[in-house]
């Protein structure tokens, strides 16, 4: 995803992001051959499998820290069949509402070793289901969409491969039962002029955007 350069600072300071640094990976192969030990020793340790010795799994540890082993998550993905990624698709990152939306999916998830990948539609349907199209390819876990596409044609491959999927802030039209946290709209209007009218006031005007 790319950031617009007037949005960077504010995600920054909203999410605390960091420039990421790039480090060189290592092999587990590599590793082995410098610690003098068997390859099947090593992954046992990156796993925390059992059958390794407190003193090898600390060597095997302190020389990933050394070495800057990056595990690979691809070959990982294979095996386990979970990416251990979620998709978000949202119409306008720049907006602070889906800013906190994207916060508090993180804020759950994370903990439970998963990644969320966000991608920013700008509010156009060619780019919304571009962006379905690679997040179905990167075969993510579940998905949480703010659509602007109503009709929802390009969402049934997701829910055609059982890929959980959670509807915010608009509805698509499909046949299919979904999942969906929304905003009761009228009920917050009912509150907002009620409010109004208790403050004396008569004359009020609605703008929508």
């Amino acid at each position: 995803m790319i950031v617009a350069n007037d949005c960077r600072k504010r995600l920054q300071n909203l999410w605390g992001w960091e420039t990421a640094r790039m480090v060189n990976s290592n092999t587990l192969k590599d590793i082995a051959e410098k610690l003098n030990v068997s390859v099947s020793t090593v992954s046992r340790a990156v796993n925390n499998k059992s059958y390794v010795k407190e003193e090898t799994r600390q060597k095997v540890l302190q020389a990933l820290k050394e070495y800057h082993y990056v595990p690979n998550e691809i070959a990982r993905s294979l095996k386990s069949q979970s990416t251990k990624t979620i998709g978000v698709i949202i119409p306008d990152i720049c907006e602070m509402f889906f800013g906190q939306i994207i916060k508090g999916i993180d804020e759950v998830v994370s903990p439970a070793g998963y990644t969320i990948i966000v991608s920013d539609s700008g509010e156009s349907k060619t780019n919304e289901a571009r962006d379905l199209e690679m997040l179905f390819q990167k075969r993510v876990d579940a998905l949480v969409l703010a659509t602007v596409e109503l009709k929802g044609k390009k969402i049934l491959q997701f829910l055609d491969h059982d890929i959980p999927v959670v509807f915010i802030d608009n509805l698509p039209v499909i046949e299919q039962e979904i999942d969906a946290v929304m905003i009761d709209n009228a009920e917050a209007s009912r509150i907002a002029v009620r409010h109004l009218i208790g403050l004396n006031h008569r004359e009020i005007a609605v703008i929508i955007g």
